[in-house]
């Protein structure tokens, strides 16, 4: 019995923190000077975040450049991302982590690995809270502060 428990807890610890391809964030009132609008202020955001825009295949939408945050020699991985404002009080920010093999073939990440997460988080963030935005985190995040878990 005890041994089942070890090899329990001994492989939780081994397995990957999931965390999925999105944040949200809640709009907060306009820091002084900052631009009123929310596009405005999300430019700002991730021009200070060293992001660089792009053309959005959607109208209400800000997508960047792939950006490189890692590369081990056998592969590498960028990250683009998109801010898609919700209405006027919310905007969800959407990563979009791929993996490029030493081989040529390329794959997309199903989630956020702590590397990417150390990458790309804290800087976006960071600049996101200067322009008035307010990280909400995962549902799974929101959802332990409710609860007090965690």
């Amino acid at each position: 019995m005890r041994v089942a428990l070890l090899l329990t807890l001994g492989l939780a610890a081994c397995s990957p923190s999931l965390s999925p391809l999105y944040r949200d964030y809640e709009v907060h009132a306009t820091p002084a000077g900052a631009a009123a609008d929310v596009p405005s202020r999300l430019r700002a955001a991730l021009a200070e975040a060293g992001w660089t825009e792009v053309p959005a295949d959607a109208p209400n939408v800000l997508s960047t450049a792939p950006r490189q945050v890692s590369n081990t020699g056998l592969y590498r991985v960028e990250v683009s991302v998109d801010l898609a404002p919700v209405g006027e009080r919310f905007v969800r920010v959407f990563f979009h982590p791929w993996r490029y093999s030493l081989t040529g073939g390329r794959s997309k990440l199903p989630y956020l690995t702590g590397g990417v997460r150390r990458a790309v988080l804290p800087a976006l963030t960071a600049a996101l809270e200067r322009q008035g935005f307010v990280v909400l985190g995962t549902p799974r995040e929101r959802d332990r502060e409710e609860t007090g878990n965690g």
